[in-house]
């Protein structure tokens, strides 16, 4: 683990991924149809449709994996629960008689997004947050945010926490 940063507060881990994890999801991604990435709202962003905004800084393909897939992804989930020192069974859609003082059975965790950028897309400096709708009881909030490389580029594909 490499401290790259305290405030905020960014991590390298190397090799978080085995090589067969990263040919798995490059296998993954190669069956699945990628979209234009689109994001939560922003007052120039355009309506692709009536629940995705085409993103004015953000100019990727994109597409959605969910923990069930196989158990290959399943077993990533449960090595980011470690990373981050919770429960695993909160990384997914539980049983009412798991965590039943939490009021939800749902996952804490988003679905895996599998990003490709051809040379020349990026994604500008964003907060990557959003705050719940106010009448939502459980007020979900992102604590933690994982990234994955899935290859290494020599000349771009870098991600920068400008302050």
């Amino acid at each position: 683990l490499t401290v790259l940063s305290c405030a905020p507060r960014v991590f390298e881990i190397q090799n978080f991924l085995s090589d067969v994890e990263v040919d798995h999801f490059m296998h993954l991604a190669g069956g699945m149809t990628l979209q234009e990435s689109s994001v939560s709202g922003s007052t120039n962003d355009i309506h692709l449709d009536q629940n995705r905004l085409k993103s004015s800084t953000r100019t990727s393909k994109n597409t959605w994996v969910g923990r069930e897939t196989s158990p290959i992804i399943d077993v990533v989930y449960r090595r980011a629960a470690d990373l981050l020192h919770i429960d695993e069974a909160l990384m997914r859609d539980r049983s009412p008689d798991e965590y039943p003082s939490l009021g939800s059975s749902a996952s804490i965790a988003e679905p895996l997004q599998l990003v490709h950028y051809d040379p020349g897309q990026e994604y500008n400096a964003h907060h990557d947050f959003v705050y719940p709708h106010t009448m939502n009881k459980f007020q979900p909030a992102r604590f933690a945010t994982i990234l994955l490389y899935l290859n290494e580029v020599t000349d771009g594909g870098e991600t920068s926490f400008p302050r």
